[in-house]
């Protein structure tokens, strides 16, 4: 028995005899590509000096069929432990292209399987990595992107075609389920719960039917916010202890909250101290609104009278409450911490001549802004 060669005419053909005389058997010709490249330039090229490198160029265009080669196997050149196929100079080879003989050999060598399976469960990762550079690059070849493409859509179909399409919804019913029944999509959620419980078609749709029919006698179902409300409530109904503890904790945390967005609250709260510390000395002492202090503080820019820094200020009297000074707005400036703690009870002017960051502009500044003359300072206590 020969080998038989056959190709394909539409993508091959015979022509002149190339430069390394690569001869098709039985003719002086050399098979040549029929090809045309994405840019017009028409390939021509000897299949045997363009494809393999050695003498056996010609196993791919051996004709399985006329051979009698059997199904699921195709031809190959001969393996390193020379099974040769009916004495000819070839070998039959699988789908991955690994000699039969050879597979069989090594599977009966479970030692050896093992041992590649265990390192191949340890370079999984890699190899996968090193599968997909390859593809991407024989991908680039447009005619072997067609090739891959036919050869998917191929799959695809014999495995629909063997064990159906998969679901592609995201509740898990089979592929148009809905449709196929006359359901309404709107209760997707529902049916596939029905579906999982082992309900036929028919008995679903009367499920839902019933469950239309009573949502239009007692309206709209209510809302999951609305059901926690009303168990919270019955609950606080039974333990009325209970709602005034929450009542307690509520009102804690509505005045933390407020106290830390309202500039005005936080103000109020620090100047009932100075008034309480003003009220404890028997000097004035007028109850201060927020929206009052915080006028004050605007007047200097929200930054301290003294230095001109920003931040978070103090309430500062400008004459000392243990100096006899009042609590009331003509007494008040904002000042820093650094400021204030420095001041202390010091008399005003004298106290900020002596400063490095003392400044006539401001000093003016503050002596108008309170009302009063540098010759007067001692009649702020008054005020």
């Amino acid at each position: 028995m020969e080998l038989r060669y056959t190709f394909d005419a539409e993508r091959f053909y015979l022509g002149t005899l190339c430069k390394h005389g690569h001869r098709w058997p039985g003719t002086n010709q050399s098979l040549r590509r029929n090809y045309k490249s994405p840019k017009g330039i028409i390939v021509n090229h000897c299949v045997a000096c363009t494809g393999r490198k050695d003498s056996d160029w010609l196993i791919s265009f051996i004709d399985a069929q006329s051979m009698g080669l059997p199904e699921g196997v195709k031809p190959g050149k001969p393996c390193k432990g020379r099974h040769l196929w009916n004495g000819l100079e070839m070998t039959l080879r699988n789908r991955h292209g690994k000699c039969e003989q050879c597979e069989k050999k090594r599977q009966s060598a479970p030692k050896t399987l093992e041992r590649k399976k265990n390192w191949y469960q340890a370079n999984i990762e890699e190899e996968r990595r090193k599968s997909c550079e390859r593809l991407a690059t024989r991908l680039q070849d447009p005619e072997q992107r067609r090739i891959h493409n036919e050869r998917t859509k191929a799959c695809n179909a014999r495995r629909r075609a063997t064990h159906g399409r998969e679901s592609r919804s995201k509740n898990g019913l089979p592929y148009k389920f809905i449709e196929q029944h006359g359901l309404a999509r709107k209760h997707a959620s529902l049916i596939a719960e029905m579906h999982a419980a082992g309900l036929e078609p028919d008995a679903i749709r009367e499920s839902l039917a019933l469950r239309e029919s009573l949502l239009k006698s007692t309206g709209s179902a209510p809302s999951v916010a609305r059901l926690v409300l009303d168990e919270q409530r019955r609950y606080w109904q039974e333990n009325p202890e209970a709602k005034r503890e929450h009542d307690r904790w509520w009102d804690r945390v509505s005045w933390w909250l407020k106290y830390q967005t309202s500039p005005e609250l936080r103000l109020y709260t620090r100047q009932k101290s100075k008034r309480r510390k003003a009220q404890m000395r028997d000097s004035v002492a007028i109850q201060l609104s927020g929206k009052e202090v915080r006028a004050r503080f605007a007047q200097f820019d929200h930054r301290c009278a003294y230095c001109g820094a920003g931040g978070d200020l103090h309430i500062e009297h400008v004459v000392a409450i243990s100096r006899g000074g009042g609590h009331a707005i003509g007494n008040i400036v904002p000042a820093c911490e650094s400021c204030n703690y420095s001041k202390r009870d010091h008399q005003p002017e004298a106290w900020y001549r002596r400063q490095p960051f003392f400044s006539e502009l401001r000093w003016r500044k503050i002596c108008r802004v309170l009302g009063w003359q540098r010759s007067s300072v001692g009649q702020l206590a008054l005020l």
